[in-house]
């Protein structure tokens, strides 16, 4: 600032003037003396940017300094700052986000806000009113543990009469001893939510035996539940979310079983309208005792019970992890299934780490195919579908590889149709029916296919390569290794 030449009281006050702005670049451990309105000051003592406000009674703090006395000032804003426009940041370290527990996200997020979830080991966006991973559980976290929540893949299709086995959606077991059911993928879903398929069961016949019991499962491998820590002190909290419509209204009890030490707990949750899509969100304790196998074993699973005998409905109800006792599974289930007009659906299912229910974790169709082909891989379903190449070892032996495009759970078994005629080989000129294929040899990346006399085969040509495909609209040819 210049002083320009002036009387006495005029260059008193120019004088004044280059005196504040002196002070207003004050550093100490202690604050100035003499202070004015807006004057800037670096508390030394604790590093502290401050300036002073209007009417000169105080100093707001404005930002931590760091490097002072360097030739690098950094500025850690203490508050919340705002920022017009772009912000570059030239680094070539990292750019750190917030990090947390599940249990300290922010009770006021906004749409957009990004942090790194140290519970679930993932980076999560807030977005719609929830949490949601970014990128899914294969990149960054946890996320939805379950495989195929909502209901894409159908390798089986539809099934009639169901027993004791997986049908319908992929990975989705119908564990049932009473009654009988259709079970299928449907287009049945809630509007609005990102779903175009579901899980139904449509009841054919009742069940009403003591003994009976009727259970949707999802199964789970030991060595991809570890992080649930269960059997351990630090053993987490799972959250379980899923729609469902039922014709039958009342009360469920959903039931995760930890199978390698036969303990479960139950919850139970009401179907409130009838034919009508209403979502459920279930949080479980974790489980100190019982570890589970890290392995490719079954060792944790979660069943949706439709129907419970009076066996296990006449305890008390474990809502607690406690050993697996038959009587206190189901206590107040609803027969689901007590009118052959019944009908129930499910989907958009998801079992993930934590108390917070956070938004559906979708994924594309390929990724959930892959996913459910480690447990089972239709190879051809259907009139002229093609099975593989074989190489005619004579006129009633064929062998023929077939390499699996996911690394399967197991060394597989094969599931096919046999029946006459369901499928063709064709070699030097000529087609051979027969009635299914033998499985010679197995391992979890590929499988050695027989086409054998045993099975009708008998018109082969010798020494020729050949090729068989399904020759009837009921012939399938599968991979199993479900657990």
């Amino acid at each position: 600032m210049n002083l320009a030449n002036a009387t006495g009281a005029a260059f008193r006050s120019d004088l004044n003037n280059a005196l504040a702005a002196v002070a207003s670049n004050n550093s100490d451990s202690s604050d100035p003396s003499t202070t004015f309105a807006y004057q800037w000051y670096v508390d030394t003592g604790d590093s502290t940017l401050k300036i002073r406000n209007a009417a000169n009674n105080a100093y707001v703090n404005v930002s931590t300094v760091g490097g002072i006395g360097t030739a690098n000032l950094g500025l850690a804003p203490t508050a919340s700052p705002t920022f017009t426009g772009d912000v570059t940041i030239s680094s070539t370290t990292a750019l750190r986000v917030p990090v947390g527990t599940t249990a300290q996200r922010s009770g006021s997020a906004g749409n957009g806000d990004i942090r790194y979830n140290s519970t679930l080991s993932s980076f999560e966006v807030y977005a719609a009113g929830a949490w949601a991973s970014i990128g899914g559980a294969e990149a960054l976290g946890s996320g939805r543990l379950n495989i195929n929540g909502a209901m894409q893949v159908a390798q089986r299709g539809t099934v009639v009469n169901a027993g004791n086995e997986y049908a319908g959606p992929d990975r989705y077991k119908f564990a049932k001893n009473d009654g009988a059911y259709t079970i299928s993928q449907d287009t049945d879903a809630p509007s609005g939510q990102g779903f175009g398929n579901s899980w139904k069961a449509d009841v054919t016949a009742t069940p009403s035996d003591a003994t009976g019991f009727v259970i949707l499962e999802h199964k789970f491998e030991g060595q991809d539940v570890q992080l649930l820590k269960k059997g351990t002190s630090s053993a987490e909290k799972v959250t379980l979310q899923f729609w469902i419509k039922s014709t039958k209204t009342g009360t469920y009890v959903a039931e995760l079983r930890d199978e390698d030490n036969t303990r479960h707990i139950c919850q139970t949750y009401t179907v409130s309208v009838t034919n009508t899509w209403e979502k459920k969100t279930l949080t479980f304790a974790g489980d100190t005792t019982g570890v589970l196998g890290n392995d490719n074993g079954a060792s944790f699973t979660i069943g949706w019970w439709l129907y419970a005998g009076s066996n296990f409905t006449s305890g008390a109800l474990a809502t607690s992890w406690a050993a697996q006792t038959n009587a206190n599974r189901a206590v107040g289930q609803v027969n689901a299934a007590d009118n052959t007009s019944n009908e129930i659906y499910i989907t958009g299912v998801q079992l993930e780490v934590g108390e917070d229910a956070t938004a559906f974790e979708h994924r594309s169709f390929g990724n959930e195919l892959a996913k459910c082909q480690r447990y089972y891989n239709r190879l051809a379903t259907g009139l002229n579908a093609p099975v593989c190449n074989l190489a005619v070892y004579a006129t009633d032996n064929a062998y023929g590889v077939f390499n699996v495009p996911v690394v399967m759970r197991t060394q597989p078994t094969v599931d096919a149709s046999d029946a006459s005629g369901h499928f063709t080989l064709y070699s030097g000129g000529n087609g051979d029916t027969f009635d299914t294929f033998i499985l010679s040899a197995s391992r979890t990346n590929a499988v050695e296919l027989r086409a054998h006399s045993s099975e009708g085969l008998s018109g082969a040509v010798a020494g020729h390569a050949a090729w068989a495909v399904a020759s009837n609209a009921a012939a399938f040819i599968a991979l199993s290794a479900e657990l």
